[in-house]
């Protein structure tokens, strides 16, 4: 193969390659683009479905108080509760008593409190707990703190002593008068069976540690427990434990998680697990704007694991068309090299071809020509080589030609090289050597050319001319001519024998 194949085959190829490793490069940087494009579309629709749910309850909160409680029938007896004390209790069954109907209806929409205050935020009546009232609820409740001071609603998710949820005050007013405030408010364990349905995976609700103790004074109380990932984190023994996720998780995810959430991120964040896929870490806010608790929710899609097949379906596909690209230029460089080294080698006895020969020869020319360097020709003919070919077979005289050339290259100089002219005519090149070197390393071969045992043949003697370059050898063939003239009269003149060319000059 020419030096322009050789160069345009690497090019060839490293362009092959080149362009595989782009497209892989792009396939990879897609599917990047595409995940986080994913994963900032899960947060942002977690975000809306988990504002929806929420805008659902105040809803439902509203209906109820619209319906239920601002009326005057419900805001007379809270202003006369506030008139005379001593008529309390009788009130208070009164209320009882007239909206137990509408509290047992609205209960099997996930209602957990409906709870009325006076204005001064004492605890009028606990529907769930009616046998509670009267204890004042200024340092614990703030939403009630808020709407009774400003006659405003106030909603948002508080956390509490036994119940944590998302509550929603109103206002009540009585003939232009605030008397107090009612709370309807939804539990946790609602929001987390609401998304539970929603993504047909398990949801998780964990609270500040800290938050909690603030609030409740005695952690052993059996409303709460500490959470298994962090013990800054405790659950509500209220919502059932499916022990996600760190049931599901191995303890390096549990180690990552855990520190995750000990950062306390303000916004929603996803974190990656092998064990689960994605899960979306919701941050959620008290009342004042504190970042109380989390909510983890599983929201890992058929869309990310498509992604992922994908991603990795392209890459072994890229892979593979490397793996037979490279097979590919394997096989030709292989090839080019056999058909060079036929090219360039005799198939029979491994020595260089006529042409390698010359081409070699004539660097050893130019090499002459420009510094003078010596360099002899020493010409081998096997004495009545047809002789063997007629008499044993051609097989025979192939191995005689095989040893034969053998011969010459073990006994010869790394720096010298044999080629094949033609049927049993050999040529060894001698650079660096002179005439006399020449003569003396052709005296020496044919000694050992003389000792050679052909099994089934005997011994065979070899016909030699030697010659030095001069400056009369303009081409190759003029000089491989010159030494062939002598190794003429060493056939002519009986064989066996070494003619020099000074000898005929």
């Amino acid at each position: 193969m020419s030096t322009f194949w050789r160069y345009f085959r690497n090019v060839l190829f490293i362009s092959f390659l080149l362009v595989i490793i782009i497209v892989g490069f792009l396939f990879v940087r897609g599917y990047s683009i595409s995940l986080h494009q994913l994963r900032q579309s899960k947060l942002d629709n977690f975000t809306r479905e988990y504002t929806a749910i929420i805008d659902g309850y105040r809803t439902l909160a509203l209906s109820l108080y619209d319906n239920v409680v601002d009326i005057p029938r419900t805001t007379e007896k809270l202003s006369m509760a506030i008139e005379d004390e001593s008529q309390r209790g009788k009130l208070r069954a009164a209320l009882y008593d007239q909206l137990l109907a509408s509290y047992g209806k609205f209960s099997r929409y996930n209602i957990r409190q409906f709870h009325f205050h006076l204005i001064d935020n004492t605890s009028f009546l606990r529907f769930h707990t009616p046998e509670r009232f009267g204890d004042d609820l200024t340092d614990i409740r703030s939403t009630v703190r808020n709407t009774n001071a400003t006659g405003l609603p106030s909603s948002g998710f508080e956390e509490g002593r036994i119940f944590n949820g998302y509550r929603f005050v109103f206002p009540i007013f009585h003939n232009l008068s605030q008397v107090g405030s009612v709370e309807i408010s939804f539990s946790m364990k609602a929001m987390v069976k609401t998304l539970d349905e929603l993504y047909a995976r398990p949801s998780s609700f964990i609270l500040s540690r800290e938050v909690m103790e603030e609030k409740l004074f005695d952690l052993n109380s059996l409303a709460y427990r500490l959470w298994p990932v962090s013990d800054q984190f405790v659950l509500d023994t209220g919502i059932p434990d499916k022990g996600f996720p760190d049931r599901f998780m191995t303890e390096t995810e549990k180690v990552k998680l855990k520190s995750v959430l000990e950062a306390f991120p303000s916004v929603p964040a996803l974190f990656s697990s092998k064990s689960l896929g994605d899960l979306i870490i919701f941050p959620i806010e008290n009342f004042e704007g504190r970042v109380v608790a989390y909510m983890i929710c599983h929201v890992d899609s058929e869309t990310n694991k498509l992604l992922r097949q994908n991603l990795i379906w392209t890459i072994i596909l890229l892979f593979l068309m490397f793996v037979v690209l490279s097979i590919l230029f394997y096989f030709i460089s292989r090839n080019q090299k056999i058909l060079n080294k036929m090219a360039s080698f005799d198939g029979l006895t491994e020595t260089l071809s006529r042409n390698a020969l010359f081409n070699r020869l004539q660097l050893e020319l130019d090499r002459f020509k420009r510094y003078n360097t010596p360099v002899s020709l020493i010409l081998f003919d096997l004495d009545e080589f047809k002789d063997i070919n007629d008499n044993y077979g051609h097989m025979k005289g192939d191995e005689v030609l095989k040893q034969f050339a053998k011969e010459i290259i073990d006994s010869s100089r790394t720096t010298d090289y044999l080629g094949r002219l033609g049927g049993d005519e050999f040529l060894s090149v001698l650079p660096g050597t002179n005439q006399k070197g020449a003569e003396v390393t052709a005296e020496h071969l044919q000694e050992s050319l003389r000792k050679i045992y052909y099994p089934g043949i005997g011994t065979v003697t070899v016909s030699i001319g030697v010659g030095e370059i001069s400056l009369s050898d303009e081409i190759v063939e003029k000089f491989i001519d010159r030494v062939d003239k002598g190794l003429y009269i060493s056939k002519k003149e009986g064989r066996n024998r070494i003619t020099r060319i000074s000898n005929i000059e």
